[in-house]
């Protein structure tokens, strides 16, 4: 009996903690979950705040968004950097440190610009930013022998890639102009005594400067290469396009060379462009000697015609009008004929088809 009771006991035991232990496992599994949870969707968000706006109608504008994304993201890590190591060094002034903190708090403001859709605003508004801070930063330096001037080359590459032409250009001439101003300012010393010590901010710009180079040349590579692919898919659309269009050329050609009744095609004037055979045998005259002559050269009732013709332009339809024609011989015959117009996109009239049946010998039985 009491063997019976400590089974009893020691079962229950082992029951409760192994509910215990179930219960740790599912709260601890739970707090893991969560806290991958929470780092998958900061993850999540970091991802969305550095990915660049995207506009599904203009395939341009988003490239351009993506290009100015990149290098403003740089350029705050780049300076974020600067800041640290010149803030570990000691050495630099504290208008250095003010140009720093001015230029990374400016291109978190631009990045709000472009994620409001202002592209051009937000592009021009950066070169403008960048070349005054690269201007003033080498003017507080002392000196133009220093990576910030190698900045000037990002910004006209930048500016190309963004503006075209004009971009590069203008940007060319102003950082030429910029760079000469800060020499013949160093050559007068109205500069700053220059401090040539080497460390680690160096190394910093010039690495950040190597990247951004990178980024530009990718963006261009890519850019062209997408060009190309477009170009040579536009190429291939047009030539499908273009062999299409002579498959459907040369089967109405087959039935308009081929019809039993005679086919003209006539333009608003009523100039011959093109007509069959059967045409030119019901009127007797050969196929090169109608394209010289007008549809209404061959009716005998010329004012009936010509009224009707311009009834025809002004939108009604005409089938099945009966007209006397002259043949080339003289000979006179009666011809049902059908008018149909072909417009253009514009709406305006391209040319006339006209079908003409002879019905000379039923009107005569």
């Amino acid at each position: 009996m009491e063997n019976v009771t400590n089974r009893k006991v020691k079962l229950t035991v082992l029951s409760i903690f192994d509910r215990f232990i179930q219960k740790y496992i599912e709260l601890e599994l739970n707090n893991s979950t969560t806290i991958i949870l929470r780092r998958g969707r900061a993850v999540k968000h970091f991802g969305q705040w550095l990915a660049p706006p995207v506009f599904v109608d203009d395939k341009e504008k988003t490239w351009r968004a993506a290009l100015l994304n990149s290098a403003i993201l740089l350029v705050i890590l780049m300076m974020s950097m600067i800041l640290i190591g010149n803030l570990i060094g000691g050495r630099k002034s504290w208008l250095v440190l003010v140009i720093d903190v001015v230029a990374i708090g400016s291109m978190f403001l631009l990045r709000s610009i472009l994620h409001k859709g202002r592209v051009e605003l937000s592009g021009k508004v950066t070169l403008f930013l960048g070349f005054s801070l690269i201007a003033m930063g080498q003017a507080v330096l002392g000196t133009v022998r220093t990576p910030t001037t190698a900045m000037f080359m990002q910004l006209i590459i930048l500016s190309g890639l963004l503006f075209g032409r004009s971009g590069y250009v203008l940007t060319t001439i102003a950082s030429s102009l910029a760079v000469l101003g800060l020499i013949m300012a160093e050559n007068a010393s109205l500069l700053p005594d220059p401090d040539y010590v080497v460390n680690i901010t160096q190394w910093i710009s010039y690495t950040f400067i190597f990247a951004l180079t990178g980024v530009l040349i990718d963006y261009s590579f890519r850019k062209t290469t997408n060009a190309l692919t477009d170009s040579i898919k536009r190429g291939e659309e047009l030539e499908e396009a273009t062999k299409a269009l002579i498959e459907s050329d040369a089967k109405y050609r087959a039935i308009f060379d081929e019809s039993v009744a005679g086919l003209i095609l006539v333009d608003k004037e009523l100039n011959i462009l093109e007509c069959n055979h059967a045409a030119a045998k019901i009127i007797g005259y050969r196929k090169d000697e109608l394209q010289e002559m007008k549809f209404s050269d061959f009716i005998v009732d010329h004012e009936a015609f010509l009224e009707d013709h311009r009834q025809l332009l002004s939108g009604f339809q005409l089938n099945d009008i009966e007209y006397q024609f002259t043949r080339k011989n003289d000979k006179r015959l009666t011809v049902q004929t059908t008018s149909r117009q072909f417009l253009d996109g514009d709406g305006v009239v391209k040319w006339i088809q006209i079908s003409l049946i002879d019905i000379t010998n039923q009107q005569k039985s």
